[in-house]
């Protein structure tokens, strides 16, 4: 499954960027316009200041971000508090990217644990619109565990779906397979998870008002994913268009949310 969703990045992180690169946003990341927030840059990096929050609150000297994507997160992070970064992917591409942006990141899988038990505690891990990649939740908690000292902040940002929704609908499993998400997961079932590895949950956000409605893209993406589905065109650019129209009509039913969880760590 690791190598799979490589290839899906590797394949889509430049496409990803093209249009953001002039703007210097160079994070993946929803746009969310909260209240004050104007332009593109802005509701790009609402979620950067969300977690910027924690970070200045913790007083962090040690963050990481899992899923880090090229490092836009970082980059953006580290001009405005001070700390030691560390950013961990499973795509080539995007270590290269990040290179060539001048920000130093691992090529790790989330459930290495031999990555996780050679690092040192971290004061804030984060995580944005990367965790539901991740396909066996218990096992990257008891990664995570390893680098907790007590207090220690874990933030997820991601897409869940919303209660009740049966993990095998059509809709939920064409999400799945083409945007390559084996963890995507109702919020009940995530804390569950990392509740046993003594992650106790703090905050839980409704971010999904703050994400534009884009009823026409759901529309064309509907009659671009019966296209595509009619000569079998899977694969690459292909998934993120079949994905991405997956996941629009999850929220246009109501059958999908985007929240921010914030955990803190219990005990030694």
């Amino acid at each position: 499954m690791a190598h799979r969703i490589a290839d899906y990045y590797d394949v889509n992180t430049r496409r990803f960027l093209f249009f953001r690169r002039s703007l210097n946003i160079g994070a993946i990341h929803r746009r969310l316009y909260a209240a004050g927030k104007r332009g593109s840059f802005q509701a790009a990096h609402h979620s950067n200041e969300l977690v910027l929050e924690t970070i200045r609150k913790a007083k962090a000297a040690r963050v990481l971000d899992l899923g880090c994507g090229i490092g836009g997160s970082i980059r953006y992070l580290s001009q405005r508090h001070p700390a030691e970064y560390f950013g961990i992917t499973i795509s080539p591409v995007q270590v290269r990217t990040a290179a060539e942006l001048g920000t130093r990141l691992e090529l790790t899988d989330y459930l290495n644990p031999e990555w996780f038990s050679s690092q040192d505690p971290m004061d804030v891990m984060y995580a944005i619109e990367s965790m539901q990649h991740n396909p066996d939740h218990r096992r990257l908690a008891s990664n995570l565990r390893m680098l907790c000292h007590r207090g220690t902040r874990l933030i997820v940002i991601d897409d869940f779906l919303s209660p009740d929704v049966d993990p095998q609908h059509p809709l939920v499993v064409r999400f799945h397979r083409h945007w390559r998400v084996p963890g995507v997961t109702a919020v009940q079932n995530l804390v569950q998870a990392y509740a046993g590895e003594g992650f106790i949950l703090e905050r839980n956000i409704d971010l999904s008002q703050l994400m534009a409605r884009r009823h026409m893209l759901r529309i064309l993406g509907n009659a671009a994913s019966g296209f595509l589905n009619a000569f079998r065109l899977h694969g690459g650019y292909f998934d993120n268009i079949l994905g991405g129209n997956a996941l629009l009509n999850l929220y246009q039913r109501g059958m999908a949310e985007y929240r921010m969880l914030e955990f803190s760590r219990e005990g030694p």
